[in-house]
Parts: C-alpha cells; sequence; structure tokens
C-alpha cells in the first residue's frame, strides 16, 4: 500500500506564537504546532491550507498565503 505523507511549515521567528492551520478556510481541530503533517494523504485532502498565527500582547493575527 502507497502512503503518502504532506507537510506544511511556518517558518516565523518570535516568542509566545500561537499557531491555527486552516483546510479551505475551516480551522483544523488540533492543528496548533508550527508544522501540519497530513499523513497517508488522499484526494480529500487536496485542499489551500494556511496558518494564522497570534503573537502574544494582543497583536491582530497574521495568515498565510495559501499553499496547496
Amino acid at each position: 500500500m502507497l502512503r503518502n505523507t504532506a507537510s506544511f511549515t511556518a517558518l516565523s521567528s518570535g516568542h509566545n506564537l500561537t499557531y491555527q492551520w486552516r483546510k479551505n478556510g475551516t480551522a483544523i481541530a488540533g492543528a496548533t504546532s508550527s508544522t501540519l503533517t497530513l499523513s497517508n494523504a488522499s484526494a480529500a485532502d487536496a485542499a489551500n491550507y494556511t496558518v494564522s498565527l497570534t503573537f502574544a500582547g494582543g497583536a491582530a493575527p497574521v495568515t498565510s498565503s495559501a499553499a496547496a
């Protein structure tokens, strides 16, 4: 059986960053680290993925460009 893995990593710097990955604009439950890994990826996982970074101190979140 062929296993496909896809990984996306947010390259950022700073302290107390909070991450939230999204699939087609919808938050992915539990996807709150700097790297999103899709194990056993299939056609159902084909989408646009973004990550929002929130910085400590109340600054507005920053959202990445989409990766597919």
